[in-house]
């Protein structure tokens, strides 16, 4: 999947009341169970322990359903025919300012929806970082990870991604991108050719963490090879993607991308390399957008606010040891 500009992560309020109440029973026990013996020192109290846990669950929980209304209030302001297209992902990296190009820093103890022009997700995770990743999620039946979701089936490809520009574009086109998809592991198939609408950002910051995430709503719309897009322009940058895909259980309606990926610009020998963490959501959660049932894609979302915070502490977690170990 093609990065995409950063757009304005200032958002409208929904003043919708969303239930959560069978969530919140099924996601504290989760967000509990990410307590890891070998690299945390115990409390002194237990009954303080606790609270500290209780309160972080709730600020969490609260946090989730603010997101979980803005996310639909630009889902419902989408034209029935699109939704078949909709597309929800998280990326994780660190919001940077545009012009220092360093972290910001945000005066708050909890995570945050960063509501500003001058900042943007930079998607390139170190490469300990990615490791650390991998290393949490790869296929291992007989030691399984209590603290991360249960991996049932992990799948490889190696892709090929043309990115086109259209320099006489409309306005409304100003916030899509065009690509070609090949699969170069299976050279008989072709290329698909989609374009990209980008229709809201929501960048996150979490206060306590090695990483930020950004989450975007976009439609991904085929196209005809024959499209004046493809056939009259040449591509501006080709992106190869070594990727690993890793499904969960039915009850877990996402999966976790984690890509290295080479750019090449056209005309320049140059290439550079980065990694990319990358959830997205499975496509159940559109029927209950095309039947606008608010309370059922918030459930659909909450399950991936929260898998999300499970996969990132994860990761981090994997961080921590490897660090202390060397």
């Amino acid at each position: 999947m093609a990065d995409q500009p950063e757009a304005s992560s200032s958002s409208r309020n929904s003043h919708g009341n969303t239930r959560t109440d069978n969530v919140d029973i099924d996601v504290t026990p989760k967000l509990r169970s990410l307590h890891i013996s070998e690299t945390a020192k115990p409390l002194k109290s237990v009954g303080t322990s606790f609270e500290v846990a209780k309160s972080k669950s709730r600020i969490a929980i609260e946090f989730h359903k603010n997101v979980c209304k803005l996310v639909w209030t630009h889902l419902s302001c989408i034209d029935k025919t699109s939704i078949p297209h909709i597309e929800i992902e998280m990326k994780f990296g660190v919001i940077t300012d545009k012009k220092t190009h360093r972290r910001i820093i945000v005066p708050r103890n909890n995570p945050s929806i960063v509501q500003n022009r001058t900042s943007r997700l930079i998607s390139n995770v170190s490469k300990k970082t990615f490791t650390s990743f991998q290393e949490s999620f790869l296929l291992q039946p007989n030691n399984p990870s209590k603290s991360t979701p249960r991996v049932v089936q992990q799948i490889h490809t190696h892709t090929k991604d043309s990115i086109y520009n259209c320099k006489s574009i409309s306005k409304s086109d100003k916030l899509a991108s065009w690509r070609c998809s090949e699969n170069l592991k299976s050279k008989e198939l072709k290329g698909t050719y989609v374009k990209k609408i980008r229709i809201k950002d929501f960048l996150i910051h979490y206060p306590h963490s090695l990483l930020d995430a950004k989450i975007s709503i976009s439609l991904e719309v085929p196209q005809h090879a024959a499209s004046a897009v493809f056939k009259d322009h040449p591509s501006i940058l080709q992106r190869f993607k070594n990727r690993s895909t890793f499904c969960f259980s039915n009850k877990v309606p996402l999966h976790l991308d984690l890509t290295k990926v080479t750019t090449k610009r056209s005309g320049s020998s140059r290439r550079s390399t980065s990694h990319e963490v990358e959830i997205e959501m499975d496509p159940i959660f559109k029927e209950a957008v095309i039947a606008k049932d608010k309370e059922k894609f918030s459930e659909y979302m909450f399950l991936f606010l929260n898998t999300s915070d499970l996969i990132r502490k994860a990761g981090e977690c994997m961080d921590i040891v490897v660090t202390q170990e060397c």
